[in-house]
């Protein structure tokens, strides 16, 4: 497996300061608001993969191990459009998790300008919470690092999502 064609790039996407209870949610809403630049690249893909740099400032919390599925899930999740209709309790609470409001949130959910990956239920309302389902089966590669600093105030992120193909 390679990488062949970047399809979305991102750069200092300011990041709310994980913590060990962090969900999907910060990661998502930090992509969605922030500013992404689109490939024009035809759809569905099979494989993808992601390339993650994490900026942190020098003394700050950080346990990779403990970030890295909701970093992934908020990540992918981003790259997605909801394919189903969002229901009224799912849409408060998730506007409640990000302090945006519920038409901005459904705004994000299903307005996308280049769905990167496939349309699918996003998110939907599960117990007292949200239930998050990206396509990560189809995430071949990874890199996640991390940049200490003390000139660094806020977490941020810069990446890109890019598609795979195989060496043969």
């Amino acid at each position: 497996m390679k990488e062949d064609q970047i399809l979305a790039s991102w750069r200092d996407v300011t990041l709310s300061t994980p913590t060990s209870t962090s969900k999907p949610h910060l990661f998502w809403y930090a992509l969605k608001t922030g500013e992404v630049e689109y490939s024009h690249q035809q759809f569905p893909l099979e494989q993808f993969g992601l390339d993650i740099q994490l900026y942190i400032p020098e003394t700050a919390w950080c346990n990779l191990s403990v970030i890295i599925k909701p970093l992934l899930d908020g990540v992918i999740s981003a790259f997605h459009r909801q394919s189903v209709a969002c229901d009224c309790i799912m849409l408060q609470r998730l506007a409640a998790l990000t302090g945006a409001s519920i038409n901005e949130t459904e705004h994000l959910l299903c307005e996308v300008e280049y769905p990167v990956l496939s349309l699918r239920p996003i998110v939907s309302a599960y117990r007292e919470s949200i239930k998050w389902n990206p396509e990560d089966d189809a995430c071949v590669a990874c890199r996640v690092t991390l940049q200490r600093s003390a000139k660094i105030k806020s977490w941020s992120m810069s990446g890109s999502i890019f598609s795979v193909v195989s060496n043969t």
